[in-house]
């Protein structure tokens, strides 16, 4: 799945930090509504995490 910028800009926010998980999940569910804000937040880190392995 492609993230827009204002998913990219809010999970660096959150892995630097400066929110919460339930404030990105909050903000999220604004953009997608909140069926997707967990799944979003879970696919988002799993594809960082595979990114990271490949670049190793």
């Amino acid at each position: 799945m492609d993230y827009d910028d204002r998913v990219h800009n809010l999970m660096d926010s959150f892995k630097q930090g400066l929110i919460n998980r339930e404030s990105a999940v909050h903000m999220l569910s604004e953009y997608y509504g909140n069926e997707m804000a967990d799944e979003i937040l879970k696919n988002y880190f799993q594809s960082w995490e595979n990114f990271i392995k490949m670049e190793e």
